[in-house]
């Protein structure tokens, strides 16, 4: 597959080149744009990218270009990291509102130049944030099933790891399922009804959930993530690495899988984790099956009843796109907690 890559020359947009060569997700044969814009940082930076990335997979490296005018995108899978983020400064509060006034511009920039000379077939993988306005800007330029945001399968795998920690595995390998589904954001809804674990000795699992799960209601879990939160800042803000990671590690799975990406992201470190989720799904659909996968996808209320919005839900999906939303048995909470995240979303984005 071809892939481009609008803001290859941030540093998520580095993470997820140099992943995508390291793991052969896009090898010999085939071709990865590192796309800029003339006249900004990433003009220069995409050049110079382009020669690191050479020096260090030249050997087995696709056909690598610098790309500085966007109607030279050209790809099977098109991956949007480009744009502004939340503060790094734990000191100043993180303003989803400013990050979404400030990218908005640049999503309907792209999105309005691969609806122009875009083959009309790629699918757009979503990464930047906020990740629900991105993919309903694009999804209203290129059509919704051509446009997938990776934020839930992010907070899924995170998830997912936090579930194992602290889990005596005695030598097996278990394999976790659960998703991480709503908003990528304070309105992430874990769906405790869909975790369950493989290859372990019968009532290991189930005694390590009742140890890691914090039981909250669905109306508290943000609230307490909120909370803690804030404890982490002030612990970074007083330089308390070590207190930090002690407090983020005592946390309950589903907080700490909600709080401990604050951490990475406030000391600079998320890029290889966000860059990943990106990369483990490309390399998924390059399998050429149809799988299912937790994603923020632009719904219609026959799809998901009594939710119009962009939101992260089970889809099935391949290269050419997403084909359905994928029916999960949770429970009545859950399905609540899905609603109040759909219309916490819409009003969001309604303000943009």
């Amino acid at each position: 597959m071809d892939i481009a890559v609008i803001g290859a020359a941030g540093s998520v947009g580095r993470a997820v080149c140099m992943q995508l060569l390291a793991t052969g997700a896009v090898g010999p044969g085939e071709r990865l744009q590192l796309v800029g814009r003339k006249g900004g940082s990433s003009e220069s930076g995409v050049f110079g990218l382009r020669i690191d990335l050479l020096d260090a997979y030249g050997v087995r490296s696709p056909e690598i270009q610098a790309v500085i005018n966007p109607e030279e995108i050209d790809a099977d899978i098109v991956i949007m990291v480009a744009g502004e983020t939340a503060s790094v400064d734990p000191h100043s509060p993180a303003s989803r509102e400013a990050v979404a006034k400030k990218n908005l511009p640049i999503f309907e920039y792209y999105a309005d130049v691969l609806d122009r000379v875009g083959a009309k077939d790629e699918l757009v993988i979503v990464q930047s944030n906020p990740v629900e306005l991105a993919v309903k800007v694009f999804a209203e330029k290129l059509g919704r099933h051509r446009v997938v945001g990776a934020g839930a399968y992010n907070d899924t795998l995170r998830f997912r790891r936090e579930l194992l920690s602290g889990l005596d595995t005695a030598g097996t390998h278990p394999v976790v399922m659960g998703y991480m589904l709503g908003e990528h954001g304070a309105h992430a809804v874990p769906i405790w009804s869909s975790v369950n674990a493989g290859g372990l000795v019968p009532g290991v699992w189930d005694a390590h959930i009742a140890r890691t799960r914090s039981n909250l209601t669905i109306e508290e879990l943000p609230l307490v993530v909120a909370q803690a939160r804030d404890t982490l800042a002030e612990l970074l803000a007083g330089n308390q690495a070590q207190e930090a990671t002690d407090y983020v590690e005592a946390l309950p799975a589903d907080v700490r899988s909600l709080v401990k990406p604050w951490f990475a992201h406030w000391t600079g470190r998320t890029s290889t984790a966000t860059a990943h989720s990106v990369v483990n799904l490309v390399s998924a659909l390059q399998e050429g099956h149809r799988i299912v996968l937790p994603l923020q996808v632009q719904l219609t209320t026959q799809e998901w009843p009594g939710v119009e919005t962009v939101m992260g839900v089970p889809v099935d999906i391949d290269a050419t796109g997403w084909h359905s939303v994928v029916p999960l048995t949770i429970t009545t909470e859950e399905h609540e907690a899905l609603l109040a995240a759909g219309r916490a979303i819409s009003d969001q984005l309604s303000t943009y």
